[in-house]
């Protein structure tokens, strides 16, 4: 599983949790550790959404945190 998210967040560059569950079929709770665990070891680094102002109140309104963003790391060996 840890392999088939980093394969999309490559290809993708930029992924949310919204988008990897429904890739994937898992839950968003079954999701979190595996991608705390690749945001640990370097492998994927979460960011700010792109808007600030709230306008459409997605971020705020998903509160389980399916609209988190993590970025693909690319390795350096």
């Amino acid at each position: 599983m840890l392999s088939e998210i980093l394969r999309l967040a490559s290809e993708r560059r930029v992924v949310s949790v919204c988008d990897l569950t429904l890739a994937l079929g898992v839950d968003a709770e079954a999701l979190q550790p595996m991608l705390d665990l690749l945001e640990r070891k370097g492998r994927l680094r979460g960011v700010d959404p792109p808007c600030k102002g709230n306008a459409c109140a997605g971020c705020a309104a998903g509160r389980s945190g399916a609209m988190r963003l993590y970025a693909f790391v690319e390795r350096g060996d």
